[in-house]
């Protein structure tokens, strides 16, 4: 019985961990799609498991009994030069309906969002740091839905939905990035008007200065928030406090940071006295630009060797005077010894001289 339990146990296990294993799809296709307009998302899973694929729209099935030009068309194949399957999704005419995240596999902790633009959309952004943002919706209606990236949107504390002089108003109260992407005010009917909300570019503060020893290799990452994705660029402060953009070069070299965000971290191969300087993250999108600036210190490769180097003659000038002092001392010592047996033998002979005389 006992070594039945363990059996099943370590199956069990088995089936998590190529669970596990199966939980990082890569995704291709667009986030932002027009009404009426197709839809193509191409997932690839790195396993050849046909049972994992099991496509969903915010965590349901899809509405597969959807026919003619906005149903759901899947393709599944198996790539054998990458070991992956591949599924690709198709629908002929996206309708809002179509918005929402979709997963390709069931135990993936990602997904690919589609948000549906229908008709015109209002384009709006805010800065970091505003106090509030709001979008104001006209359609007639005496009552209307908001969605946020297909999900209702249900009011909170930073979140009320307000009706005044015929205007639906969706007040946001201090906006973050949670709060960036497509918004719909539905009515009635179906009648809809679209928002897209864009935040301006934020770089969060880099450290005020690094030392690094010179021949080392550096890596500097820069953090940047906003939306559409900001487009990052490096420069260097030269002469009289001009920025200089960088260059790739093999010496300085970018690559993307944590965010995937192209060139979002400055790469400095084996550093030299001559880099050390301000530099600065500059961060930009349709909206506007944030920076951020940073001193990098260059220490000389022996810098740690001439504090030691230092002891090291303090310690021998010190031992040179202590055997001096110590050489003298003894001589001194040696010269009173001689000077007290001379005295001694002196007064020795004038007795002997006394005596013989008494005699």
């Amino acid at each position: 019985m006992m070594s039945r339990f363990i059996l099943c146990f370590c199956v069990a296990l088995l089936q998590l961990v190529s669970e596990a294993t199966l939980s990082d799809p890569i995704y291709e296709g667009d986030t932002w799609v027009e009404k009426d307009s197709p839809l193509r998302i191409v997932c690839k899973i790195p396993m050849h498991e046909p049972y994992t694929l099991h496509w969903t729209i915010n965590n349901e099935p899809l509405d597969l009994s959807l026919t003619g030009e906005i149903g759901y068309i899947i393709e599944d194949d198996f790539l054998e030069s990458e070991s992956a399957l591949l599924s690709i999704l198709n629908v002929q005419k996206t309708q809002p309906l179509h918005a929402g995240s979709y997963r390709c596999n069931e135990f993936s902790s990602h997904g690919h969002l589609v948000l549906v633009l229908s008709g015109e959309v209002v384009e709006t952004g805010f800065k970091y740091g505003q106090s509030e943002l709001i979008l104001n919706c006209s359609l007639p209606d005496d009552k209307v839905s908001w969605y946020h990236n297909g999900t209702l949107v249900v009011e909170a504390d930073n979140l009320k939905l307000i009706r005044e002089n015929s205007v639906h108003m969706l007040k946001i109260t201090k906006p973050k990035m949670a709060h960036i992407g497509s918004y719909t005010c539905e009515g009635s009917g179906k009648a809809v008007a679209d928002f897209r909300v864009s935040m301006e570019p934020v770089v969060a503060a880099l450290p005020t200065s690094f030392n690094i020893v010179e021949g080392e290799n550096f890596r500097l990452p820069c953090v940047v928030y906003g939306y559409p994705t900001p487009n990052i660029e490096w420069r260097r402060e030269g002469e009289e406090g001009q920025w200089e953009s960088l260059i790739a070069d093999g010496h300085f070299m970018f690559e993307p940071n944590n965010e995937g965000i192209a060139n979002g971290t400055l790469l400095i191969e084996e550093v030299k006295l001559e880099d050390r300087d301000n530099y600065m993250c500059f961060a930009s999108n349709d909206l506007g630009n944030h920076n951020g600036t940073t001193l990098i210190r260059v220490i000389d490769k022996y810098a740690a060797l001439w504090p030691f180097l230092g002891i090291c003659i303090e310690v021998i000038v010190l031992c040179a005077v202590i055997f001096v002092c110590e050489k003298r001392r003894n001589k001194k010592q040696f010269d009173e010894s001689d000077n007290e047996q001379n005295n001694t033998k002196h007064t020795g002979n004038a007795k002997d001289s006394e005596v013989r005389n008494r005699k």
